[in-house]
């Protein structure tokens, strides 16, 4: 029985259910019905979500009917002009009672703690997504009965009494029920298209700012403002951004030792880098070049690293002289201004104490320059005239200049000619490798090799393959002769029943089972009985894929193909089943590290 790939998965959500965090089980159990749309343990487990979920809503309202009055229609609260007492609301059972004897001006609603608003609303969006508008409206109000000015529960629960048509003032419950919502306990003005449009980016805004993104949600925020100037819960949000966003940003400049935060995946020698920088910033040269070396140590070569510690030995004063560095693996050693000597002891005085000799001696004479004595034996008079001629040197110095001005462009032109050799090779390779890689293999079929085809899955046993085979040449050229003989033979060879037992039951309890190989006999059977029956060719098609990626994740490569094959003769005007097939040739030459993500794509 083959293993199913979502079992982590679907483990981790039985535990979060059993802990009561149904809503984040339901989302696990959701991403997999995503993927595997008929997949029985993820459907199951969001209907126990979904009858849970209904449980609470009842158990809510159940006890909501006993705090509340549902004859007296409750009004939407405003700010009083007058400090006048309100009749107070009954607390919820969880909240402890107010007592008696103190006056109240107004209704205080229940305390509520931070977790417990989060997740009321997080329940809430999770159900909006769901489709069940009614049920994440009722979430929305349960926060709002204990936090009257929760600015995003207020917006979400005002959108969803617009889509379901209700009240804006939350008199009327979604599902007409005897209890009543809790109202928005401040006054919700008809809103525009623009406002409308600001509150879909409000709400865009704190999904990105939950998902860490401050700066994409300062942008919609901004956005929102700019539509809908007179809000003040948009510019509550965006103020609150910038504050937290400030308090970072000074926080990581407060710590100048503590490491920085890493980027995603930064490199050993980019981190040596950055402190150096940041003991450049602060003048101490020394370091930053100690831990300059260090990155070239463990990169070199690495450019930053080269010009910052050429940066660093010029503020020392030395350029070209290394910093004392020692080996990465002891610890650093920053070589410090030596301290002065300690004072020697005293000599003893002398009697008659002398200056040093070199103090008495008189000064040398300055020096006059470089003196060059000329020979006695030599007389200019004797120099050849056109030895002494200026053209003669002029134009000596014009060849040799000509001679190395020669040189250096031949040796230039050789170099760009070889340049120019090594690019056109270069090129000509990577348009062969593109020209080849660009052969896009044909996916279509030929009528000879379908008529091949049938006759050798009939040869082989496959009945049910050379059946449809033969179907499809018969279909598309009804004179084809020799098709319809291979299909008469096929039809002959597919028994008049199917297996003992073989029903569609037994098919479907195979494939719960995960027993793919069972279930594809059962469908043998069914489809030699009835071939052309339309659903079991599509029940078939699916089959095929699933048993396709499971032998071939298994090394089961002829099965696979054979799989394949069923597939293509069960749909033959879908070409993607012969790319399937390529592609399957392609995965059984790769190495086994690389092959997983391409099976995937056989299913």
């Amino acid at each position: 029985m083959a293993q199913d790939p979502y079992a982590r998965y679907l483990q981790q959500a039985e535990e979060l259910f059993a802990s009561g965090e149904v809503v984040r089980a339901g989302q696990i159990w959701q991403a997999v019905l995503k993927q595997v749309p008929d997949h029985a343990a993820a459907r199951e487990g969001l209907l126990r979500v979904k009858a849970a979920l209904d449980a609470q809503a009842a158990e809510a309202a159940a006890t909501h009917r006993r705090v509340t009055d549902s004859s007296v229609e409750v009004p939407v609260f405003r700010e009083p002009e007058a400090p006048a007492p309100a009749p107070a609301e009954p607390a919820p059972p969880s909240a402890p009672s107010a007592r008696a004897t103190e006056p109240i001006p107004a209704p205080k609603p229940a305390l509520m703690d931070e977790d417990t608003q989060d997740k009321l609303l997080r329940e809430g969006c999770t159900l909006y997504d769901m489709g069940q508008v009614e049920d994440a409206l009722r979430k929305w109000d349960q926060l709002l009965a204990a936090v009257p000015d929760h600015a995003m529960a207020i917006q979400y629960a005002h959108g969803a009494r617009k889509e379901l048509g209700l009240p804006l003032d939350g008199s009327v419950s979604p599902a007409a029920a005897p209890q009543q919502i809790h109202p928005v306990t401040q006054e919700v003005p008809l809103y525009s298209q623009a406002e409308e449009h600001a509150d879909k980016l409000l709400r865009e805004g704190c999904l990105l700012y939950d998902m860490g993104l401050p700066e994409e949600a300062v942008g919609k925020w901004k956005q929102a403002l700019e539509l809908a100037p007179h809000r003040s819960d948009i510019q509550s949000f965006l103020d609150n951004a910038h504050q937290e966003m400030a308090q970072e940003q000074a926080a990581s400049a407060a710590a100048p030792q503590s490491a920085p935060t890493p980027s995603p995946a930064p490199s050993p020698a980019d981190e040596k880098v950055k402190q150096a920088e940041h003991l450049m910033g602060m003048q101490r040269f020394q370091e930053a070049a100690f831990t300059f070396q260090q990155a070239l140590e463990l990169a070199p070569g690495h450019p930053s690293a080269k010009a910052g510690l050429l940066r660093a030995q010029a503020a020392q004063g030395a350029p070209g002289r290394p910093s004392a560095t020692t080996t990465s693996s002891g610890p650093i050693r920053i070589e410090m201004d030596r301290p002065d000597p300690e004072p020697e002891a005293a000599p003893e005085p002398v009697a008659a104490a002398q200056p040093p000799a070199a103090l008495t001696k008189p000064a040398p004479a300055p020096r006059t320059g470089l003196q060059v004595k000329v020979p006695e034996a030599l007389d200019a008079s004797k120099i050849p005239d056109w030895v002494k001629d200026p053209k003669l040197w002029v134009g000596t110095a014009a060849a040799i200049g000509l001679i190395i001005v020669g040189t250096i462009w031949y040796q230039g032109h050789a170099q760009d000619s070889r340049l120019a050799s090594d690019v056109a090779a270069a090129h000509q390779a990577a348009v062969s490798k593109a020209a080849r890689d660009a052969q896009v293999p044909s996916l279509a079929e030929s009528p000879s090799s379908i008529l091949s085809e049938a006759k050798s899955a009939l040869g082989d046993g496959d009945a049910v393959r050379a059946y449809y085979r033969a179907q499809t040449l018969v279909k598309r050229d009804p004179s084809n002769g020799a098709a319809a003989q291979v299909m008469d033979q096929a039809k002959a060879a597919l028994p008049t029943a199917g297996l003992v037992g073989a029903t569609a039951e037994e098919y479907h309890k195979h494939l719960q089972e995960g027993d793919l190989d069972q279930a594809g006999k059962v469908m043998d059977a069914l489809l030699r009985a009835n071939p052309d029956d339309p659903t079991l060719r599509a029940q078939a098609l699916r089959l095929s894929l699933r048993l396709a990626e499971d032998h071939a994740s298994q090394g089961r490569w002829a099965e696979a193909q054979a799989d394949l094959e069923r597939g293509r003769a069960l749909a033959p005007d879908d070409p993607a089943w012969s790319g399937r097939m390529a592609l399957l040739t392609k995965i059984q030459g790769m190495a086994k590290g690389d092959r997983a993500l391409w099976i995937a794509l056989l299913g």
